[in-house]
């Protein structure tokens, strides 16, 4: 049996050899600063050698702040890619034929300087009458309201202003004629004989293309 002083020296051996073997282990091992051990200071502890470098994260402001709300802006997108797909829906369920409206017609009468976009069923009053250059010419009807002239340019359409004849006219306009009205057919209305109704009856006392105006400042 080994006595106790004899065991104390064996481990106070065996605790210098392994320490020996760990500081020739950590020789061996390279560098990483000019500082040792764990002191504070300038080129020591366990941070030196380490450098701190900035790196890209965003590439603006916004997308960082996009990211702070993303839950907001994913629902919201949410409803309106809804809302995308439900007019989609009825678009695809609809004939997808657009509505057409009854043209609006008035009464001679009615007509004031300015106008656009009249319709009005009349009766030729008198035949159509040449008048100046390049083909205008000129022709009175009516209905039971009063009178109006018309400025016609189309030769087919003068034709077809016989006396008596009911006319369906549509998309005229005012012009003002040495401040005379004459309602302008031109190229965007349409003259045609109706078929739909008549006029019987003219009020030719009240000719609206015989009032003179005035154009005023206001």
């Amino acid at each position: 049996m080994r006595k106790k002083s004899e065991r104390i020296f064996a481990a106070d051996s065996a605790r210098r050899d392994s320490q020996a073997i760990r500081a020739d282990w950590a020789k061996s091992l390279p560098r990483k600063g000019k500082g040792k051990g764990k002191g504070k200071g300038k080129g020591k502890g366990k941070t030196q050698g380490k450098t701190k470098t900035w790196e890209k994260k965003r590439n603006s402001v916004a997308l960082a702040a996009g990211e702070l709300d993303s839950a907001q802006t994913m629902a919201a997108i949410e409803k309106l890619d809804k809302r995308v797909e439900t007019s989609r829906r009825r678009s695809l369920e609809s004939d997808g034929t657009p509505k057409l409206t009854k043209p609006k017609f008035v009464k001679v009468s009615s007509i004031q300087p300015d106008r656009k976009g009249i319709n009005i069923y009349a009766k030729v009053v008198k035949a159509p009458v040449s008048v100046g250059e390049g083909g205008l010419s000129e022709v009175v009807v009516g209905d039971e309201t009063g009178i109006v002239t018309l400025s016609l340019r189309n030769a087919d359409q003068v034709a077809i202003c016989e006396v008596g004849k009911t006319l369906r006219i549509q998309n005229t306009r005012v012009i003002m004629i040495k401040n005379y009205i004459r309602v302008n057919v031109d190229k965007w209305a349409a003259l045609k004989l109706a078929t739909e109704l008549t006029v019987n009856d003219v009020n030719e006392k009240t000719d609206v293309s015989a009032t003179e105006y005035e154009l005023t400042e206001s």
